[in-house]
């Protein structure tokens, strides 16, 4: 059996993608500071799961430079991380969050994806439905063949989106990292392949 071509990223974009209460889409240069509103409204909540969030924009510059790094990014042959930013469908300025496809692996054709909310945006079922819709578009333009989550052990809100999507639980790693101010923690990683997905639902086998 021949090995498929390395995974590239589709044209056109494909973006944005619509949810009920969401769009899914690229974060331009003109909405730099409600993504760095956004950002500095969520950061102390995401700090104790997200190392990331820890060196996040603190200046509208920072943010910038952000979004144009990660508009260069688009442009590689193999981009490595897609970030996208979650949209207010009745207010198409005010950013909720974020998600996109990180850690991508061409040869693969493997991507995991990530999901944050601003925390008035929480408890309502919206990560649920905009990371749904997003792996749907992830199997059915993107391309991809597997798509997994990764999540903090301790992180109940981010593994209950794996678990009410009916992402497959592939493995809990005991201390697996260290994080500032919390100490070794554990790691749960969740995946599901193309041929698994239910497209109309956006939901996977163990749904």
């Amino acid at each position: 059996m021949d090995r498929p071509p390395a995974w590239r990223p589709p044209e056109p974009f494909p973006t944005p993608l619509e949810t009920p209460r969401a769009i899914v889409d690229v974060h331009r240069e003109e909405g730099a500071a409600a993504f760095l509103a956004s950002f500095l409204a969520s950061r102390a909540t995401l700090m104790p799961w997200m190392p990331w969030a820890a060196s996040g924009p603190t200046t509208e510059a920072e943010a910038l430079a952000l979004i144009r790094s990660a508009a260069r990014e688009r442009g590689f042959a193999h981009p490595e991380n897609i970030p996208l930013g979650i949209f207010d469908r009745s207010a198409p300025r005010q950013v909720l969050g974020g998600t996109g496809f990180v850690r991508i692996e061409a040869e693969r054709a493997k991507a995991e994806v990530g999901y944050w909310l601003r925390p008035e945006a929480r408890g309502q079922g919206l990560c649920t439905e905009v990371v749904g819709r997003l792996v749907t578009s992830g199997f059915e333009t993107w391309g991809f063949r597997r798509i997994t989550i990764g999540c903090d052990g301790a992180n109940r809100p981010s593994l209950g989106v794996a678990e009410r999507l009916g992402f497959r639980r592939e493995g809990h790693e005991i201390s697996a990292r260290w994080l500032d101010g919390r100490g070794w923690c554990d790691h749960v990683g969740f995946a599901v392949l193309a041929d698994e997905w239910d497209t109309r639902s956006h939901r996977g086998p163990a749904a």
